[in-house]
């Protein structure tokens, strides 16, 4: 089975994540192949990357062997394996767990920030709405001011032509 095939498609086939893939990839581990935008590997690059490193065991359609699997059907070994073989357990640590926790404190750090930023996005907001009420009660008092300005000038007009019209007759 020679064909390339994405990495997810690869993932799914043979029970590897396709992070861990990807990891191998850049690491060089595994030989990859670029089509249009895309990864491609060979599944039985990925099987013999696999079992080399004991990651899983696998028969031929990709799928954990049965003596592979714990009791309760996933391919980790138990409690008990950890147990014996701690270079198990800090290959797991190292290369599942610690990733996590890195990635977990930059999204945390990432929030923090986006929290700060809407925090100071609210408070310009309540600061532009004050200056806008303020500007809509200072044009509703000018508009008033003008109002009354132009009733007093018509006023002056209509008593002027009053005067004119009286001193006419």
């Amino acid at each position: 089975m020679g064909e390339y095939i994405s990495v997810e498609a690869a993932a799914t086939a043979t029970g590897i994540s396709a992070r861990t893939i990807r990891f191998w990839i850049v690491r060089g581990k595994l030989p990859a192949t670029a089509e249009q935008g895309r990864k491609l590997v060979r599944q039985d690059d990925v099987r013999q990357i696999a079992a080399a490193s004991g990651r899983v065991r696998g028969n031929s359609n990709g799928c954990p062997s049965p003596e592979s699997l714990s009791a309760n059907g996933s391919a980790a070994g138990s409690s008990e394996d950890v147990a014996r073989e701690p270079e198990l357990f800090a290959r797991i640590r190292d290369e599942w767990i610690q990733p996590l926790v890195v990635q977990i404190a930059y999204q945390a750090e990432c929030i923090g920030r986006l929290e700060e930023r809407a925090a100071q996005a609210e408070g310009r907001a309540d600061e532009a709405a004050q200056i806008l009420a303020a500007e809509q009660e200072r044009r509703k008092r000018a508009e008033g001011e003008l109002d009354r300005i132009r009733r007093q000038a018509q006023e002056t007009a209509l008593t002027r032509l009053r005067e004119r019209a009286s001193a006419s007759r």
